[in-house]
């Protein structure tokens, strides 16, 4: 037989076993151990001793996070969660509610990523509790969107809540410009979740923040939606109602106030012919798309048509540009 130290057996055991160590493997061993060692670290400053009277979060805090990214990005997420939920722990213990708000929206964002859809939104949820603390309204709403969006259709009077609470948040801190897309989404879980009354009110809203901020040129379209909706629910009573009150609106005239009024006409009279081909209308595109979806299916109210007196409730700007005038202005 050969002697141990023949160079054919030692290539042959090489060969055998394994050949040379995989380089990814042992970064990601070394990367672990230091994870493991920083959370160590951070629990050694968060507990007393004979010789630590004083507990430093501020250090556990960034030891913990440090080793939150580690796991993050070795694909560890179970540990990247418990050291994400100690990292955000550490930083409110130490008054940083922000770095706090941080970690959780942090650890959100890589649970959605890997297939964890269902317990994100309570992370975003409490982060946006972090932010709002801190006194960070719009992160706050962000995040609550963003929890809103994650769940599923059974959950949708949740996600209206938290869309709702965004809101909120940024209606009180005179932040108004920053809630004009939240209402639109607002709206959209109200319509995808059956309640379009809901959506009204919200439109209705809407108008209001629409005029504090001055922009005249978005009412008509939200005005086209209101009144699609009141239709939509074969409540011509109540189309009649906004109608009347969105004219007192500055900024509701013009083809889409034109279109209100003829829809209402439609409806009222129950010319069904009539009302399919207004739900078809160039204006009703531009109209958001579950909004534009429900223009296309109106439906006549139940029951004999209604007579309006003659020019009852014909704004002149209505009356000056109404479906004749519309047409006319889609053929140039």
């Amino acid at each position: 037989s050969l002697p141990p130290s023949s160079p054919s057996i030692r290539s042959t055991i090489v060969v055998t076993f394994g050949g040379p160590p995989d380089p990814k493997m042992a970064g990601d061993a070394a990367r672990m151990a230091e994870a493991e060692k920083l959370m160590k670290e951070a629990k050694k400053a968060t507990t007393k001793s004979l010789t630590r009277w004083t507990l430093d979060w501020d250090s556990a805090a960034g030891d913990y996070e440090k080793a939150a990214l580690i796991y993050s990005n070795c694909g560890r997420v179970p540990q990247a969660k418990e050291a994400y939920d100690l990292a955000a722990i550490a930083h409110d213990k130490a008054g940083n509610p922000f770095l706090a708000a941080r970690c959780m929206e942090n650890l959100a964002t890589l649970l959605k990523d890997n297939g964890q859809s269902d317990v994100a939104p309570e992370v975003y949820v409490k982060a946006s509790v972090f932010f709002a603390r801190d006194n960070k309204p719009q992160q706050q709403a962000d995040c609550l969107v963003k929890a809103a969006r994650l769940v599923p259709a059974s959950q949708s009077q949740q996600a209206i809540q938290w869309i709702k609470d965004g809101v909120d948040a940024l209606e009180d801190s005179d932040r108004t410009h920053l809630a004009l897309d939240l209402y639109r989404s607002l709206v959209q879980q109200q319509l995808r979740s059956n309640r379009p009354v809901d959506a009204i009110q919200t439109l209705k809203s809407l108008v209001k923040a629409t005029v504090k901020m001055s922009q005249p040129s978005a009412i008509p379209k939200i005005g086209l939606e209101i009144i699609v909706l009141c239709i939509s629910l074969g409540d011509t009573v109540l189309a009649n109602r906004e109608f009347q009150e969105l004219c007192g609106v500055d900024g509701f005239r013009g083809r889409e106030q034109a279109l209100c009024y003829d829809l209402i006409a439609a409806a009222e009279s129950r010319d069904q012919e009539r009302l399919a081909e207004l739900g078809k209308d160039q204006l009703i595109t531009f109209c958001t798309v579950d909004v534009a979806r429900l223009a296309k299916k109106l439906a006549v109210p139940a029951g004999p048509p209604i007579q309006r007196p003659g020019g009852a409730a014909v704004p002149a700007s209505a009356a000056a540009g109404g479906l004749h005038a519309r047409d006319e202005d889609d053929t140039n």
